[in-house]
């Protein structure tokens, strides 16, 4: 019985830690601008959120981080009123080899 606690234990620990940190940058709050996203320091899994407003986002930013297949680093725009997204100039940037 007290092996299976551990192994119960031990699989809780490793499906806790396999999950990634949601950042939502949405106004009136207190990650309301791109910049405040901690970039340098995202894992793989972590998740950023940016919110639709009525002004554009007018930030640029660099991930120095990546993800893997299984648990991408993944940014993403959310929908606003009439359907409207985040807009922002995406450029891909890649490490030249």
């Amino acid at each position: 019985m007290k092996k299976l606690l551990i192994i119960v234990s031990f699989v809780l620990l490793a499906a806790f830690n396999s999950f990634g940190t949601t950042y939502e940058v949405k106004p009136n709050t207190a990650m309301d601008t791109i910049a405040e996203v901690p970039w340098a320091t995202l894992q793989p899994g972590d998740t950023v959120l940016i919110y639709w407003k009525a002004t554009a986002y007018k930030e640029k930013w660099v991930i120095c981080r990546q993800g893997t297949e299984a648990q991408p680093i993944t940014i993403r725009g959310v929908t606003g009123p009439k359907r409207r997204t985040a807009r922002n100039r995406w450029e891909r940037c890649n490490d030249a080899d």
